[in-house]
């Protein structure tokens, strides 16, 4: 199995309103893929 892990760094000029910004929400929407299952329930 392929483990990657992906970051993209934003610089910003004034951090506290880009804390704000993200806490708050974005008109964008954050989408993630979540790991396949590799557990097996019980039968």
């Amino acid at each position: 199995m392929d483990w990657t892990l992906e970051v993209v760094v934003l610089p910003v000029s004034d951090l506290d309103a880009a804390v704000t910004f993200y806490a708050t929400g974005s008109a964008s929407t954050w989408t993630t893929t979540p790991a396949p299952s590799t557990c097996t329930s019980p039968s």
